[in-house]
This record gives structure tokens, sequence and C-alpha cells, in this order.
């Protein structure tokens, strides 16, 4: 649930507008704009969480493409040294 900080930070970040409590603009927010505010809210929360669990498989996708690399190169290696 957003608070009137939240909703001011919300305000800022995906309105990109500067609102205060001590500026001469009504302080209400409609349930409409609410509602968005909360889906947007949502959106980047999930964006967020996916992005990280992204960048995480993919670091580990790398490293087993890495240790296979090394595995490769040691039979290179040791197929060379029979020669």
């Amino acid at each position: 649930m957003l608070d009137s900080n939240n909703i001011a930070e919300a305000i800022r970040t995906f309105g990109g507008i500067e609102v205060s409590e001590n500026d001469d603009y009504p302080k209400y927010l409609c349930t409409t704009c609410h509602n968005f505010l909360q889906n947007a809210l949502a959106f980047r929360k999930s964006a967020q969480e996916t992005d990280t669990l992204l960048r995480q498989t993919t670091i580990l996708d790398s490293s087993e493409e890495s240790d296979e690399v090394d595995d490769a190169d040691h039979n290179l290696e040791d197929e060379e040294s029979d020669y």
C-alpha cells in the first residue's frame, strides 16, 4: 500500500514531476491514478526481481561454459603432449 511519502516518490519517479506536501496543489489522488501508481510499482518490482534472476542465471551459465572451455583446453594440452 502506498503512504503519502511513497506516493510523492512514485509520482516523481513515474510521472517525472516534483510534488511536495507544502506546494499549493491538491493533496488528493484519484482512485484511477492511485491504481496506476500501484501497478507501476508492482511492474517495477517484478522487473527488478526478474532482472536479478536472469543475471544470476547468466552468471551461472557463463561459469559452466567457462568450466567446459577449461576442460576442453586441458584435453587439448593432453593430446598435444602425446605427440
